[in-house]
């Protein structure tokens, strides 16, 4: 007697997974399997909702590329100021070419609203009065918060009023000078006499900053060094200045340089034969 041969029933997981695998599936067509019509059963999220949702968030869109693509102030009206700072020591560095140079650096530039400046656009004002970079520059840097007003973002239409104090923050490169020391002539308590080298500027000004006389003698004798101008030369003259250390002498000096009252002496200190 033959055995019979066990009946196979699929378990109903695996009647689950046949039926779902042709549940979309039409077998009477003609052309083969083809995907048969939606289900007409409506589902927790209809497709109407969803294709409305759709249109909804196209709508939206353009409008938020619109927004961005419009140059503006950031929303943030606090400038973007990277101060330099009281850099110890300062930042100079030397090639073995005979130059000093400073490491580039932050700075912030500051001056107040001028009379002719009064009721004009802010851009206005750089495009006449500051021409060393372009207009645009200037622009961006409104609009990014490098250029600021009384410690706020404005924009370039910003119109300016009595008092405004106008900030510009950049990447300043200072140009080289000599890397000769300041020759010290005479020093007592009140009173230096020194050898300006030729090409330094004798205080920061201009694109001179730390590549100055006042600044070199600074990191020379340390941040308590307070230098008193009593006479002053042009950047591209050397000679002699003097320079004191208290209040008091500079007054003192200050008075008989005015009232030509000082007194040269020579002194030839070479050896005569």
């Amino acid at each position: 007697m033959a055995a019979s041969s066990p009946k196979l029933e699929a378990s109903p997981s695996e009647d689950n997974i046949f039926a779902n695998s042709f549940q979309d599936l039409d077998i009477h067509s003609d052309k083969g399997l083809t995907p048969s019509p939606a289900p007409s059963q409506p589902s927790s999220d209809p497709p109407q909702a969803a294709t409305n949702n759709n249109k909804q968030q196209n709508q939206r869109r353009p409008k938020q590329k619109k927004k961005q693509d419009s140059p503006k102030v950031s929303d943030s009206d606090e400038p973007l100021i990277t101060p330099v700072g009281d850099p110890w020591p300062r930042p100079y560095h030397f090639e073995g070419d005979g130059l000093r140079r400073v490491v580039p650096y932050h700075f912030t530039y500051n001056t107040h609203c001028k009379e002719r400046w009064r009721n004009r656009p802010l851009l206005e004002i750089y495009e006449s009065e500051f021409r060393d970079r372009p207009l645009e520059y200037y622009r961006q840097s409104m609009i990014r918060g490098t250029i600021f007003v009384n410690g706020r973002r404005v924009g370039p239409d910003y119109i300016l009023r009595n008092g405004d104090l106008i900030s510009h923050t950049l990447h300043r490169h200072e140009p080289p000078v000599t890397e000769d020391p300041v020759q010290i002539i005479h020093e007592d308590e009140d009173m230096i006499v020194i050898n300006k080298p030729a090409g330094v500027p004798v205080h920061p000004a201009g694109r001179y900053n730390f590549n100055s006389v006042v600044e070199i003698m600074k990191s020379d004798r340390g941040p308590a060094f307070l230098p008193y101008l009593c006479n002053r030369l042009d950047r591209l003259t050397s000679g002699i200045m003097f320079i004191a250390k208290n209040p008091t002498a500079a007054e003192a000096l200050g008075i008989k340089i005015k009232d030509r009252t000082g007194a040269r002496e020579w002194q030839d200190s070479a050896n005569c034969v």
